[in-house]
C-alpha cells in the first residue's frame, strides 16, 4: 500500500511540475461545507454530521472541452452514532488528492458548466473520536485507518472567476482498522465556493 501511495504522489508531483511550465494551467482556491456519514455493512445506526473542505486546485486543459482537475484539500469526514451518554462522534481530518477528468460546456459568455469525475486518495492527518465526554485522536491506537480512497463526482458553475460547485464522494475502503461485522466507508457531499487565480 505504501508503494502505491508513493507512486501516486510521484506521478501527481510530476503533473504539477509539468503544469507549472504550461501556459494554460488554471489555479483556484476553494472552500466548501456539507455533510459526511459512513455507509456499508451494518452502518444503519449512523447519522450524518457537518463537514467542511478547503483547498487549492488546478486545471490542466487538454482542449476546449476536456481537462485534468486535481489539487490538494483538507477535508473533514466521519459520522455520529449512538445515543445519550454513549453518543459517539467521528471527526477525522484527511489530506486529500482528487484526480478527476473534467468536461467543460461553454453555455454563454463568461459562464461555463463543468462536469467532473474520477478517483480520490486521502491520508488521515488528525481529528478526534469523541465518546460521551471522552475523546481520542481519530487515528491513534488504530481507531481508524489512515488511508482512504474512493470516487468523486461533481458539477461546477463558473461565472467569470467565481465557481459554485456540488461534489459527492463515495469511499471504497473500509475506514475501521479492526475486524468485526461493521464495514464502514466514507460518504460525503459538499457545496463548494471557489475563485480562479
Amino acid at each position: 500500500m505504501k508503494k502505491i501511495i508513493l507512486f501516486t504522489l510521484l506521478a501527481v508531483s510530476t503533473v504539477f511540475i509539468s503544469a507549472q511550465n504550461a501556459v494554460n494551467v488554471k489555479w483556484n482556491v476553494n472552500a466548501g461545507i456539507g455533510i459526511a456519514d459512513y455507509y456499508g455493512k451494518n452502518t444503519d445506526g449512523t447519522d450524518a454530521k457537518f463537514a467542511y473542505r478547503i483547498g487549492v486546485g488546478m486545471e490542466l486543459p487538454f482542449n476546449n472541452a476536456w481537462s485534468l482537475q486535481s489539487g490538494l484539500n483538507l477535508v473533514s469526514k466521519g459520522c455520529k452514532a449512538g445515543e445519550s451518554d454513549l453518543k459517539t462522534k467521528f471527526n477525522p481530518l484527511y489530506l486529500e488528492l482528487p484526480i478527476l477528468a473534467g468536461l467543460r460546456l461553454h453555455t454563454a459568455n463568461n459562464f461555463d458548466v463543468l462536469f467532473k469525475a474520477g478517483p480520490y486518495l486521502a491520508y488521515g492527518i488528525g481529528g478526534k473520536v469523541k465518546v460521551g465526554d471522552e475523546s481520542v485522536g481519530a487515528f491513534d491506537d488504530g481507531a481508524l485507518k489512515k488511508f482512504d480512497a474512493g470516487l468523486e463526482f461533481g458539477v461546477g458553475f463558473e461565472f467569470d472567476k467565481f465557481v459554485l460547485g456540488l461534489d459527492s464522494q463515495f469511499g471504497m475502503t473500509n475506514v475501521f482498522d479492526g475486524g468485526g461485522l461493521t464495514k464502514p466507508k466514507n460518504i460525503s457531499t459538499f457545496v463548494t465556493f471557489g475563485y480562479k487565480l
